[in-house]
C-alpha cells in the first residue's frame, strides 16, 4: 500500500505530492509529466511548502519552511508578482502556495509535451526553471526519487508500463514486445525507459548505438517507435570474445569532461579516465564537433 512513509516522505510532503500528481492527471498528461514537476519540486524545496520570510501574506498561508530567496514561496519557489525583492511575477502568494494551482502554472511554463517528450527529465526541469546548474546535476540526482514517487501516486510501481497515452497507445505496448526489446512510446527517454526496464543509461546507449548511432553523441534525443534492445546478442564462444563497443562522444557547445562523464552511468568513466583514454594535454580544453572516446 502507498503511504508517506513507504515513499520515505513526511506526511506534508506526501500531500503535496498527490497534489502536483492530480495537477498532472488533469492536464491529460502521460505519468512523465508528473516526474518531471516533481523532479523540479524535489529539486526547489524537498516538497516542502515554503513562506517567505519577506512575504508577510505567505507567513499567514499553511506553510512547512520559511525560506528567504527574493520573492520565492511554494514547492516550486516561483516569485510572487510584486512581492519585496521579487524579480518575476508566476503568480499570487495565495496560488503559488497551492500545490495543485502552482502545478499548473509550472506545467503552463513546461509546455505542450510535444515541445518536451523528447528531452531528458532534467532537460525538461531546466527549460522552466533556469537553474544556474547548466549541467542539471541539481535535477539529476532526484530523478529516481522522482520516477518512484510519480509511479507510485500514478497507481503504477516502477516496472509497469503506463496506461493508454494521449496518442492512443495502450499500455500493453509499453511492455517489451519481444524478450529484450522495447518501443519507444511518446512521453519516453532513456531515463524513464532505464527505470522501467531494469537496466541503465549507458547500457541502452552501448546495446543500440549500432542501430541509432545519434545515441553516441546525443543520447537526450530518441524517438517514437525506435526498437531498443534491452540484452545482448547470445553469448559468443571462448574463442570469440565479444570485443565490447566502442563509445565516442561529440562534444556540444558549453561541455566540459566532468559534465559529459555525468552522461554516463558508469563509475569508471570520469573526466580523468576520459582525458587519459584520449591523450588531452590540457583536459579543460576541448572544442565543439571534436570526438571523445569513452572509456
Amino acid at each position: 500500500m502507498v503511504s508517506a512513509s513507504s515513499l520515505h516522505l513526511a506526511e506534508s510532503q506526501y500531500s503535496h505530492a498527490v497534489g502536483i500528481v492530480a495537477a498532472c492527471k488533469r492536464r491529460g498528461l502521460p505519468v512523465r509529466g508528473a516526474h518531471v514537476a516533481l523532479e523540479t519540486a524535489l529539486t526547489e524545496s524537498v516538497l516542502w511548502m515554503y513562506a517567505n520570510g519577506h512575504n508577510q501574506r505567505s507567513l499567514q498561508l499553511p506553510h512547512d519552511r520559511v525560506g528567504w530567496d527574493h520573492g520565492s514561496v511554494g514547492l516550486f519557489q516561483q516569485q510572487v508578482g510584486g512581492a519585496p525583492d521579487s524579480t518575476a511575477n508566476w503568480g499570487t502568494t495565495d496560488e503559488l502556495m497551492d500545490a495543485v494551482t502552482s502545478t499548473g502554472k509550472f506545467l503552463d511554463a513546461l509546455g505542450p509535451l510535444s515541445s518536451w517528450q523528447h528531452k531528458t527529465n532534467w532537460m525538461a526541469c531546466q527549460d522552466v526553471q533556469r537553474s544556474a546548474f547548466s549541467d542539471g546535476s541539481n535535477y539529476k540526482e532526484n530523478d529516481p526519487q522522482a520516477i518512484q514517487i510519480g509511479d507510485a501516486l500514478w497507481g503504477l510501481s516502477p516496472t509497469t508500463p503506463p496506461p493508454v497515452s494521449d496518442s492512443g497507445v495502450s499500455s500493453a505496448s509499453a511492455q517489451p514486445e519481444t524478450s529484450g526489446i522495447y518501443t519507444v512510446l511518446p512521453g519516453d527517454n532513456l531515463s524513464t525507459i532505464a527505470v522501467r526496464t531494469g537496466t541503465t543509461i549507458a547500457q541502452l546507449v552501448a546495446l543500440n548505438q549500432g542501430s541509432f548511432p545519434s545515441l553516441t553523441h546525443n543520447p537526450d534525443v530518441i524517438e517514437i517507435g525506435w526498437k531498443l534492445r534491452l540484452a545482448g546478442a547470445a553469448q559468443p564462444s571462448p574463442k570469440t570474445p565479444a570485443k565490447p563497443p566502442q563509445r565516442v562522444y561529440v562534444v556540444q557547445g558549453g561541455d566540459n569532461l566532468s559534465a559529459i562523464a555525468r552522461l554516463y552511468d558508469d563509475p569508471k568513466v570520469t573526466w580523468q579516465s576520459i582525458a587519459q583514454a584520449n591523450h588531452l594535454a590540457n583536459p579543460d580544453l576541448i572544442q565543439p564537433g571534436e570526438k571523445l572516446l569513452i572509456p
